[in-house]
């Protein structure tokens, strides 16, 4: 590991192999085209890990949109996605930390789900992140995507509200879902530093967050001067290139520093 004022440089090899799993009566296969980069998550009350976002990569369509799209186009998306969750579950289920791993709105609804997260153990390291999507806003609405969704906290599985603030109805469900985590758009977080207002936004959700017992994520940090500004805010996680690109390997020491 190389540290050089407060950006991380890691790389551990993540081995990938063929993995073959019965679940709910259907198989699925884990293929070795398929694999994860994994991004931190930093506590700023410690400068310390708090999770790695697990984040599905393929070697044929390196453009993850293009992938996920031609994956729902295609009928695929649905394997894909709990594929990715086995194994991001896999890889971090003997660490401490937190693994932030992305779903899919139309994956919650699937037969398979809950099946399989039931057979997880050490839930509670598990973060769900939901994708907001236009193709699958109507699903919100369902009264069966309410009730999953009430099943994974059962499960001691929580979850999190990804891209606040850059849908037109996420500050809508953020009220109406209440998650365990929200994510605050990276939008607001670019040129921090400068924006009195975006300031005042990140304020807002800070304290919102605090009241409602909601755990704050700011997205996008990529510059000293802009992690310094959101630690003035008391934003108390924050991810962003500033500590080191998605990477296939873990650094769990990852080291913050403040001053140069």
């Amino acid at each position: 590991m190389e540290n050089r004022k407060g950006r991380a440089y890691y790389e551990t090899l993540f081995c990938k192999k063929i993995i073959i799993t019965l679940i709910g009566g259907a198989i699925i296969h884990t293929t070795p085209h398929f694999y994860h980069l994994y991004h931190p998550i930093i506590n700023c009350e410690t400068n310390q890990i708090l999770g790695f976002e697990a984040l599905l990569r393929s070697v044929n369509e390196p453009n993850p949109l293009i992938f996920f799209k031609n994956a729902r186009e295609e009928g695929n998306l649905i394997n894909y996605d709990l594929e990715s969750i086995k194994l991001a579950y896999l890889k971090m289920k003997t660490e401490t930390v937190k693994s932030f791993i992305n779903v899919f709105p139309m994956t919650i609804l699937s037969d398979q789900f809950i099946n399989l997260l039931s057979q997880f153990k050490n839930k509670e390291n598990i973060i769900l992140e939901i994708n907001e999507t236009n193709d699958d806003s109507l699903i919100w609405n369902k009264p069966e995507f309410k009730s999953r969704l009430q099943s994974m906290r059962e499960l001691n599985i929580q979850w999190a509200l990804d891209d606040v603030g850059a849908g037109q109805s996420s500050l809508q469900r953020v009220l109406e879902f209440k998650p365990d985590y929200i994510k605050l758009d990276k939008y607001f977080s670019a040129g921090l530093s400068h924006s009195k207002q975006k300031q005042r936004v990140i304020s807002f959700f800070v304290e919102f967050c605090r009241e409602e017992n909601i755990k704050f994520i700011l997205e996008g940090i990529e510059s000293r001067n802009d992690f310094l500004v959101a630690q003035q805010l008391k934003v108390p996680n924050i991810q962003g290139f500033y500590f080191g690109k998605p990477s296939s390997g873990m650094n769990l020491y990852l080291e913050v520093k403040n001053n140069d």
